[in-house]
């Protein structure tokens, strides 16, 4: 299963899927239906504007940033009350 909006970015005029890919399509600008795309605005702050060397340098970076990621922040960032409240807590 493979999660896209239909973002101009990620659409294409034909796509071969794979046979064990299954496109699911969510409408663009829906984060709530994606909440882990406010985390990855999140961490594309930090990245603004650098050039990486390379690749391993890269990521090296991403890894950094994730491990730096206090746990408090993520549920603000993702918790939509509606998925909190969902929750068996």
């Amino acid at each position: 299963l493979l999660q896209l909006d239909h973002a101009k970015a990620h659409c294409a005029e034909a796509i071969d899927w794979p046979e064990n890919v299954l496109p699911l399509f969510q409408p663009s600008h829906s984060p709530e239906l994606n909440p882990v795309e406010r985390l990855w605005q999140e961490m594309r702050k930090p990245f603004k504007g650098k050039i990486f060397e390379d690749l391993p340098q890269l990521q090296q970076s991403v890894f950094d940033e994730l491990k730096a990621l206090k746990t408090q922040k993520v549920p603000s960032l993702i918790g939509y009350s509606f998925i909190l409240d969902a929750l068996p807590i």
